[in-house]
């Protein structure tokens, strides 16, 4: 096996540890606020805030910082954070002093770790795998955590019930340290080219226009975003409609969520395929496309069980599929046409523009489904994902088939600036 390979194989083994894990905290821990500690609402809600604030905070500046360090180190470095951190979790619980406190730092802090993981991670790979193999690095990946997501909930829950919901948490913080281990094995990425010292703010508006003034890049990350709103307008309220208006119950909405995200699987093994047929970008907007569309199938769900069974599972697996597929084609895109010395910055800044969208579409299904209904507010939500489709299908990118048709702006040398 040569070295790429073998370093591909590591890289993908790193992230299914970690991923699985992750998954299972998850579940471990609001389950550590609400069975040991006896949580609010309103503290499950601060818990869950906390764990996903740092990206739209930190991720612009992350990703400058990004570009001027060792990307692989900081992969490490996180994983290690993410487990200290995490492991604290049960030595707190085993000596009887876990609090609500605790776990607030422990979400928000393992969040800005996997905000530097997550902006590095996406940098790294252009650095150490051949640009012609990095659609399939990244369906290998791909593949990875989406299986880690499909089996990781369920294994936390078969955990949490048999060992308690902190050894569970133990258990993701192993999956870091497994992670670290793996990731300090492969090849490391070049030093960063020495530059003029510059204002860290510098950094960050060179990552953002070259961004905004690279039209295929852009269009389709502002188009996921309007997608991504009005998936979580649906997903804000999608729990409630399957139980309240479907009458479906535990088991089953369980058993739907794990067969619908097979699909995830499924569009990561095929990612590059699909490319290879139809070109990137149609395969970026039929990826699209099923993401923002499928969820069609959950509002007009109805009739017996087994109807709206069927029904449901579809719907997630056209749409963890579709994901899968225009996830892969738009960061290998992204990856092999932006200069490696901003990658950092051009990741980050297209995801807060995603992340941000995250809460903003959860209050709103929030409200919709107070004010409309939960039905009404699952077709608000198809028809957002429906425009976010059409946005994709009328950027440039429907004119790409491979990197070699994206002309970007060279981007000049930074200028010195005087540092107080």
């Amino acid at each position: 096996m040569s070295r790429m390979n073998r370093d591909l194989l590591t890289l993908s083994t790193a992230q299914t540890f970690s991923a699985v894990g992750s998954q299972v905290t998850i579940v471990a821990l609001p389950l550590s606020a609400v069975l040991m500690l006896d949580a609010t609402p309103a503290e499950m809600g601060l818990l869950a805030a906390l764990a996903v604030l740092p990206y739209p905070v930190l991720a612009l500046w992350v990703g400058a910082w990004v570009d001027r360090l060792r990307r692989r180190r900081i992969l490490i470095i996180a994983d290690w954070c993410r487990a200290v951190l995490l492991g604290s979790v049960p030595v707190a619980a085993l000596f009887g002093v876990l609090g609500m406190t605790q776990l607030y730092l422990v979400a928000c802090l393992a969040g800005c770790a996997s905000v530097w993981f997550d902006v590095a991670y996406t940098s790294y790979i252009p650095q150490v795998i051949p640009k012609e193999q990095i659609v399939g690095a990244n369906s290998a990946v791909t593949v990875a955590r989406s299986g880690a997501q499909v089996a990781g909930p369920g294994l936390g829950g078969v955990t949490v019930q048999a060992f308690t919901a902190p050894i569970a948490i133990a258990i993701d913080a192993v999956s870091f340290v497994v992670s670290a281990v793996l990731l300090s094995r492969i090849k490391d990425d070049p030093p960063c080219e020495p530059g003029p010292k510059r204002r860290i703010l510098a950094d960050v508006v060179e990552g953002t226009r070259y961004l905004l003034r690279t039209p295929v890049l852009a269009m389709p990350a502002f188009a996921m975003s309007l997608v991504n709103l009005f998936n979580f307008v649906l997903l804000a309220v999608f729990a409630l409609y399957v139980v309240e208006v479907l009458h479906i119950g535990a088991a089953l909405y369980g058993t739907i969520l794990l067969l619908g995200g097979l699909g995830a699987v499924v569009g990561g093994v095929f990612a590059g395929t699909v490319a290879k047929r139809l070109g990137t970008g149609r395969a970026v907007i039929v990826g699209t496309a099923l993401f923002g569309l499928a969820p069609v199938l959950v509002a007009s769900a109805g009739g017996d069980v087994l109807a709206v069974v069927l029904m449901l599972v579809a719907a997630q697996f056209l749409t963890t599929l579709g994901l899968s597929v225009l996830d892969v084609n738009l960061v290998s895109l992204r990856q092999t046409t932006t200069p490696v010395r901003i990658q950092g910055r051009v990741g980050a800044t297209i995801r807060m523009v995603n992340w941000s969208m995250k809460p903003l579409g959860a209050v709103l299904g929030g409200v919709l489904g107070e004010q409309i209904g939960l039905r009404p507010t699952i077709w608000v939500a198809v028809a957002g994902g429906a425009a976010g489709a059409l946005w994709m299908l009328l950027s440039p990118i429907r004119r790409v088939r491979t990197d070699r048709d994206v002309t970007t702006e060279p981007i000049p040398d930074p200028v010195p600036e005087a540092v107080s």
